[in-house]
């Protein structure tokens, strides 16, 4: 099936020249489009003699603003559905490390499950690419998420409740386990997913109402919403940082306030929140950006 990859970039072009390094070479994808999100720096003069001498079809987008995550990413995939007309795209943090063979089980998914329209792999910080993942429930958790109502979200916004009812909001170990290797979840996490370009276009994609945090969970709803499904593969990557968050807020508190933002915009418009549960929400962020600017650097 032909493949584009999306390469994000903010302010960090030598991470992006690596991963075009990374993949020019993967006969599984079919060409790379990297999408500048209105660097502050010099990064497209850094970017435009690496995307001519990629081996790879190259094509490097500059965007006008820098509009957030997810509004930089659908305009990569929308190009690669409506120009490239690829039928998947891999969506890539430039800090992930992936193999391509990981690329072609991922691929596999969509040949064999019509109904997919979003496939992501377990994050992880070993350096390991063919790593498989059912032994570290943590690595589990934080890749593919359950849906959750009102209360169950509430408790996973803050870190103190998110610990405390750990077992109540993510699915169990032996979910994981039961499903694996191809694991129905409801949203995998952005830093490297496949998605069904013409699904992703159909839903909206991302919400562009979020500049950063919670997109994949709308991106999750919006697929639902269109019937297609998500999955996890109990297969690694690596994530070796988190340059494109620190590159967007360079500080726990402007990061936790995107946070913030982002979360009412997801509990009003996916949970259907009414004006006594967004004050709930908003009391207990108010104890979490205290939490932050006292004991988070």
């Amino acid at each position: 099936m032909t493949t584009a990859a999306i390469l994000l970039n903010y302010n960090d072009a030598e991470a992006t020249i690596d991963a075009m390094k990374r993949i020019e070479h993967f006969k599984a994808i079919d060409c790379i489009v990297v999408m500048d999100n209105a660097s502050a720096d010099d990064s497209l003069k850094k970017l435009e003699p690496a995307a001519r001498e990629c081996v790879k079809k190259t094509v490097l987008i500059k965007n006008k603003k820098n509009g957030g995550y997810g509004y930089g990413n659908n305009i990569g995939v929308r190009y690669a559905y409506d120009v490239l007309k690829t039928e998947l795209a891999v969506i890539a943090n430039p800090d992930a490390a992936f193999s391509e063979s990981l690329i072609k089980k991922m691929q596999a998914v969509f040949k064999e499950h019509q109904d997919t329209g979003v496939v992501g792999a377990v994050m992880s910080d070993a350096k390991q690419l063919e790593k498989t993942a059912l032994k570290n429930y943590d690595e589990l958790k934080r890749s593919g998420w359950c849906k959750r109502g009102f209360f169950a979200e509430l408790s996973a916004s803050g870190p103190i409740l998110k610990r405390l009812f750990s077992d109540r909001i993510n699915f169990s170990r032996d979910y994981y386990e039961k499903n694996a290797p191809l694991i129905p979840v409801y949203a995998v996490h952005g830093s490297l997913l496949m998605v069904d370009t013409k699904a992703f276009t159909e839903c909206g994609g991302y919400d562009e109402d979020m500049f950063l945090y919670m997109e994949e969970y709308a991106l999750g709803a919006r697929m639902e919403r269109l019937g297609k499904k998500t999955f996890l593969l109990s297969e690694c990557y690596c994530h070796e940082g988190s340059h494109s968050i620190s590159g967007a807020g360079n500080s726990a508190v402007k990061r936790q306030s995107f946070r913030r933002d982002s979360e009412r915009i997801y509990f009003k418009k996916y949970l259907d929140a009414g004006a006594f549960k967004m004050l709930l929400l908003k009391a207990v962020q108010s104890i979490v950006m205290l939490e932050t600017r006292l004991f988070v650097r």
